[in-house]
């Protein structure tokens, strides 16, 4: 996996955000992607993707949905990665470590990927889990959320 500028990590709420004209971050989000896409390489995982496009769809209708995979399509805004073929017993890990909380496979996912690309860098709406979640050798590095930097 190589990268022509730093990757940073996309989460399913900044993306919404971008698309929904009413989300309460949505004049940020595209402030931040405005001004972060010169700088990295957005990259996320067909678990986010399906996230993405599931809430998309249900926040703001059929047309936006196929406008953004319309987008994805001709000029996509992040890359989708793919996972390392043992992501279901690293995601069991995670899960166990985790046990407290309540963590869907968008977010392990996202665990896993700042392993493969050596990145704790995000762009999240999701400060709650990102903030307990690591990433890196023995799991012990905190995610960077750029979103409210």
């Amino acid at each position: 996996m190589s990268f022509q500028k730093p990757p940073l990590l996309i989460d399913t709420g900044s993306i919404v955000a971008l698309f929904h004209n009413a989300d309460m971050y949505h004049t940020q989000a595209r402030l931040i992607f405005q001004k972060l896409h010169s700088q990295y390489e957005f990259t996320t995982t067909v678990f986010v993707f399906h996230e993405i496009c599931w809430l998309i769809k249900k926040k703001c209708g059929h047309e936006i949905l196929v406008a953004f995979l319309k987008l994805m399509d001709d000029q996509p805004i992040f890359k989708i990665q793919e996972l390392q073929p043992n992501w279901i017993s690293l995601s069991t890990k995670i899960i166990e470590k985790f046990s407290d909380h309540n963590f869907d496979m968008a977010d392990i996912s996202l665990v896993i990927l700042a392993d493969i690309v050596q990145c704790g860098e995000i762009l999240t709406v999701d400060r709650k889990d990102f903030s307990i979640l690591r990433w890196g050798p023995n799991a012990k590095s905190s995610f960077q959320n750029l979103f409210f930097d």
